[in-house]
């Protein structure tokens, strides 16, 4: 037995129909991949200090890339539609000059 996968347009992949087994093991895949981003982002909410919000608050230090050296992670800040900051901890990695 074949499954046929479609994209949104309709159009078939470009490696035609895919077994049933095929079909079943990508969305095994899926689920157990959502659910481990689900996990991961629980996680990090978890360990969030309730102070990374105050962050905002703090004075901007201006600095290109390389005022990240020596340090271990730093603080991104966005803002959603509303203009609620939110703080994410970034981990920087620089390939060396």
């Amino acid at each position: 037995m074949s499954c046929v996968h479609t994209n949104r347009t309709g159009d078939l992949p470009p490696s035609g129909p895919i077994s049933l087994a095929d079909a079943l093991a990508r969305g095994v895949l899926h689920r157990v991949r959502r659910g481990l981003v689900t996990a991961n982002k629980r996680l990090l909410i978890a360990l969030r200090s309730e102070d990374a919000d105050t962050v905002v608050d703090l004075q901007i230090r201006p600095g290109g890339f390389a005022s990240l050296d020596g340090h271990k992670h730093c603080l991104v800040v966005t803002y959603r539609k509303d203009g609620r900051p939110v703080a994410q901890p970034v981990w920087p990695g620089r390939r060396p000059a």
